[in-house]
C-alpha cells in the first residue's frame, strides 16, 4: 500500500521513493511556519538567515512540483546530490534526479502531503540535518505512504541545496492510525445479486476516528436474512488493522487487513454458532471513490468450500 506503487515508482532505473522529497520540502516550509526547530551553533542570526534560505528553496521546489517541471524540481539539489530509498538504491546527480522526476510526472502527482518534523539541527555553518515523518496521499484515497526521512542540506555557491536524502518505511507504531486509509468508506453502500441484496453503513465510532463501525443487513428474495456489526481499528500491539464482526446468526469473526498491489487482503477466521471454524480470504478491491469490488474464498477443514464470484458494491448517493 503506497503512493509509490500506485505511481509505479519502483519501475524506475533507481526505484524512486523520490516522493519523499515532497515531504522534505514541505518539512522545510512547515518548519518555517512554526518558527523553526533548528539547533543553535551560537550564532542565532546566522541560523535564522539560513532557515529562511532553506525555506525559499523549499518553496521553489513546491512550485516546480505543482507545475510538473522536473528540471526546476531537480534544481533544489546540489549538482552531485543523492537520494537513497528504503531498499538502499541510490539516485545520484541532479541529472539523474531530473530524469526520475520526468518519469514520475508522467503518472501524475500526489493529492496531499502531511508532515511531522522530529528535529532540525545544524552540523556546521554550511550543513544542516532534518529528520521527520511524512505521509503522502495519491489521487485515490486508498493510496497512502508513510515514511521516515533524514535529509542533509548543504550550502553551495552561496545558497542552500539538498545534498543527500535517505528514506525508509515507517515502523507500524510511527505510521499513526492506518485506519485513515479506509476513511473513504464512510457512508452508505449497497450491492445486489440475483437473489441476495446487501446494505452497508460505515460511520466513525468515536470522535477521534480510532474505529470504524459497519452495520450491515443481508436479505434474500426480499426477506431479511441476517444483520450485524463490524468494528475496524488499529491493533495497538502490532500497529496493523484488524476487524471484529458479529452477526444475528451468532457468527463471530476476526480478521487482519493489509493493503497490497492496489487491493485490501482480509484474512478472516469465523466461528459459527455450532463451533465450526471457517477461514476466509477476502479481497476488497477499490474502484473509485464510489465503488469497490468484494470477492471471497472460503475454506473449512483445509478444503475449499466456495469461491464467491466478485460482487460490485456502490455508494448510495
Amino acid at each position: 500500500m503506497s503512493w509509490r506503487s500506485a505511481y509505479t515508482m519502483r519501475r524506475l532505473a533507481a526505484p524512486a521513493a523520490l516522493a519523499a522529497v515532497i515531504g522534505l520540502s514541505i518539512a522545510s516550509a512547515a518548519r518555517a511556519q512554526n518558527g523553526g526547530a533548528g539547533g543553535d551553533t551560537g550564532k542565532p542570526a546566522d541560523r535564522a538567515a539560513d532557515e529562511k534560505a532553506i525555506r525559499a528553496n523549499a518553496e521553489k521546489f513546491l512550485a516546480a512540483f505543482r507545475g510538473a517541471d522536473p528540471k526546476a524540481v531537480a534544481a533544489a539539489w546540489t549538482d552531485d546530490g543523492e537520494y537513497i530509498n528504503d531498499e538502499g538504491v541510490a539516485i545520484r546527480g541532479r541529472a539523474a534526479i531530473e530524469k526520475a522526476y520526468f518519469e514520475l510526472f508522467k503518472s501524475g502527482k500526489p493529492k496531499e502531503v502531511t508532515l511531522k518534523i522530529d528535529e532540525v539541527r545544524f552540523l556546521s555553518r554550511d550543513t544542516a540535518v532534518e529528520d521527520g515523518t511524512f505521509t503522502i496521499a495519491g489521487n485515490n484515497p486508498q493510496e497512502v505512504l508513510v515514511s521516515r526521512y533524514s535529509a542533509l542540506h548543504a550550502r553551495e555557491n552561496g545558497g542552500w541545496r539538498l545534498a543527500m536524502m535517505r528514506e525508509w518505511a515507517a515502523e507500524p507504531a510511527a505510521q499513526g492510525n492506518p485506519l485513515t486509509q479506509l476513511s473513504w468508506l464512510v457512508g452508505k453502500w449497497s450491492a445486489k445479486g440475483e437473489q441476495v441484496e446487501l446494505s452497508l453503513s460505515y460511520t466513525w465510532l468515536d470522535e477521534g476516528h480510532n474505529f470504524l463501525e459497519n452495520r450491515f443487513k443481508v436479505s434474500e428474495g426480499g426477506k431479511p436474512k441476517a444483520a450485524g456489526v463490524q468494528i475496524i481499528g488499529r491493533d495497538p500491539e502490532t500497529g496493523l488493522l484488524r476487524s471484529w464482526t458479529f452477526d444475528s446468526r451468532g457468527t463471530v469473526a476476526a480478521a487482519s487487513w493489509t493493503f497490497d498491489k492496489g487491493r485490501w487482503l482480509i484474512e478472516s477466521t469465523n466461528s459459527s454458532p455450532d463451533g465450526e471454524i471457517v477461514e476466509a480470504t477476502n479481497l476488497l478491491i477499490p474502484g473509485n471513490a464510489d465503488s469497490f469490488t468484494w470477492q471471497s474464498l472460503v475454506v473449512a477443514e483445509n478444503a475449499a468450500l466456495a469461491g464467491v464470484k466478485p460482487i460490485k458494491v456502490v455508494r448510495v448517493k
